[in-house]
This record gives C-alpha cells, structure tokens and sequence, in this order.
C-alpha cells in the first residue's frame, strides 16, 4: 500500500468462481499479506460447501439478507422520519409495492419523493402513483419501445440501466409477457374487424 497502512482488496462474485479460485484463496488465507485487508463478496454462497466452512473458520463472514416487507416498512419510514417528512401507512404499503426490496431502488424512489414533497413534508398515496409507479412503468416502456424497434444496442443498455437500478428480473419479464401479450391480443381484435378505438378502451 501507498500513502497508508494497509491496502484494500475488493473481489466480486466469489460465488461465480470456479473451483480452482476458491482454492487459491483458501490457499491465501492460510498466509495471508499481513497489510492487506481481503473483502470476498457473494450474492449467496452454499454453507455446506467446503469454501465457506473455511472462510467460517479463517474469516469474518457478515451477511447482509434481504428485508422483508415489514423491515423494509421500517426501513424506509425511518429515512423520511430521519429527514423531517412523514408518510402515511398506505402510502408507505404502496411505496414497497412498487419499488420492491432492492434497498438502492428504493432509497432513489425515498429520496424523489422527498424532492417532491420538500415544501409539505407529508408523502401521499398519491405521490407514490405519480412519482413512483410512473417512473417505473417509463423505464419499462422504453426498454419495450426499444425491443419493438429491433434495437439491439439500446435495449441491452436500457435493461442494463434498469438492472442497475435495482429492478428485479422478474418483474422486467412479467411486464415484457404483459407488452406482448396486449400485442397478440390487439392484433386478433383488429383481424376480428374491431375498430381501433374499442381496442384502445
């Protein structure tokens, strides 16, 4: 390390490894650099394997599950409270329903809305269908805009941006079933000789 006492090392993915990685560092860890502080992260790691019985044993393991949806009520309540604004309970269900449990998706669509309602410090119901759910359903409208135009380049960016964000894979494939869906049936009402505006309705 430069400048300091010790050097951070961050790897990603460990659970992606193959087994010769979690070999080597297993092999590390018995003599590990004693300036050197090793971060390991995973999405999830099977306990009974013998890599993770190993860095039970050599390590510090820490894990971070996912909150549930009254824990992620809590969570989110006490970052508008933190910040002097106050959110009624059905709107509060509504903002969970909406953003889902990614922590970052959520903490973006917490801090729009206290944006939105900086001068009432009160988040409504209607707030949350205005800022939250619209937002979400323009991100999704353009990954499927880009999807009907045959637009390779983009829609890989566009799903890459909303994966970032913290949108979950199954909702950006139910809401893609649901475009297509719409299509299949708007094209069979149109073949049936409805006219366009009763499809629309």
């Amino acid at each position: 390390p430069m400048m300091s006492a010790r050097r951070l090392v961050l790897v990603t993915q460990v659970d992606k490894l193959p087994a010769a990685g979690h070999e080597a560092i297993v092999a590390y860890c018995g003599a590990p650099q004693q300036r050197t502080v090793l971060v390991l992260a995973a999405a999830e790691l099977d306990r009974r394997a013998p890599f993770y019985k190993c860095m039970a044993e050599q390590a510090c393991v820490v894990e971070f599950p996912k909150l549930k949806e009254a824990a992620l009520e809590r969570w989110a309540e006490s970052c508008f409270s933190r910040s002097g604004f106050h959110i009624a309970p059905p709107a509060l269900r509504k903002l969970i329903d909406f953003a889902g449990s990614n922590l970052l998706s959520l903490a973006n669509e917490i801090e729009k809305l206290a944006l939105h309602s900086v001068r009432s410090k009160e988040i409504k119901e209607a707030d949350v269908d205005a800022l939250v759910l619209a937002s979400r359903q323009h991100r999704i409208f353009e990954l499927t805009g880009a999807l009907g135009r045959r637009d390779r380049r983009l829609t890989l960016r566009i799903l890459a941006n909303l994966l970032e964000a913290g949108e979950e894979p199954l909702y950006i494939l139910s809401m893609l079933a649901r475009h297509y869906r719409q299509i299949i049936i708007s094209k069979e009402l149109l073949a049936a000789g409805r006219h366009v505006r009763d499809i629309a309705m």
